[in-house]
């Protein structure tokens, strides 16, 4: 008995069984409530003196604008929120990426878009689970961080085909038209690749682009009119704060590769 662990042990410490979600054990420490917000509060406040200096008058001139009012009140309100809090604390984008990075596999090689991150802290989420630094691209209408490239998502400028992964949370709401905004990512996504995402459908919601009012049979209608494949779906009803029923609709999404041919396909 000793002899056999003896040689199992030389085994899992010379030749452990290959782990594809493995991030390392660095990452998954930082991962840690604790360790996470001390040095997520570190990462965020490095930019507090460039967040402080932007001005709540609006995005610059942005292609594919529709609604330039819609545009400025998105970033007074967003820019708003950032600037009164420098460091975010919520976890709430890991549920997307825990989405966003099954099935297992290595995702060293991965080029992934975050849509409307704010900030440095969703793209930093993105680092733990995985994901490379350089190969990290994010936009919003405003940028707290170089790394956060100034761009409307309603006119995505970059070829097609450039992305293996996509992710936009809390963001889609603000869009005039996030059909098209679905549709562009769709674009923008290589073959094989995933798009998570939510949308939220508050039908009385009068502020910002209207984007909540769209239902979400019309943004599922949108993926598969895309040629998107739902590889997830999961809805979640509550009462907002504004007294009103809204559903949060959490979308996975997969581009086929060229080619592919399931062999038991199951449609959502």
């Amino acid at each position: 008995m000793i002899a056999n662990y003896l040689r199992y042990a030389k085994r899992a410490l010379l030749d452990p069984a290959p782990c594809p979600s493995d991030t390392g054990l660095f990452r998954r420490l930082l991962l840690k409530p604790r360790v996470h917000d001390l040095v997520s509060a570190f990462i965020q406040l490095r930019d507090a003196r460039r967040t402080l200096a932007l001005a709540q008058t609006g995005a610059p001139a942005l292609g594919g604008a529709k609604n330039r009012d819609a545009v400025d009140e998105t970033v007074t309100h967003n820019l708003g929120q950032v600037q009164r809090k420098l460091v975010v604390r919520t976890r709430r984008v890991e549920p997307f990426y825990q989405v966003l990075t099954a099935p297992w596999r290595d995702l060293s090689n991965e080029k992934l878009l975050v849509i409307g991150g704010r900030n440095i802290h969703e793209l930093w989420i993105a680092e733990l689970y995985g994901y490379k630094w350089d190969n990290i691209d994010a936009i919003d209408l405003f940028s707290t961080n170089p790394k956060i490239r100034v761009m409307n998502m309603e006119a995505l400028e970059y070829p097609d085909a450039t992305f293996d992964a996509v992710t936009m949370i809390n963001t889609l709401g603000y869009s005039g038209d996030p059909v098209s905004v679905v549709k562009g990512i769709a674009r923008v996504l290589r073959p094989g690749g995933r798009f998570v995402f939510n949308h939220v459908h508050d039908p009385k919601m009068e502020r910002f682009g209207g984007g909540d009012r769209v239902p979400g049979r019309d943004i599922l209608a949108a993926l598969r009119e895309s040629g998107l494949k739902i590889y997830f779906y999961s809805p979640s009803d509550k009462i907002n704060s504004a007294g009103r029923p809204q559903t949060s609709h959490l979308f996975g999404a997969r581009k086929p590769a060229l080619g592919e041919t399931p062999f038991d396909p199951v449609e959502l």
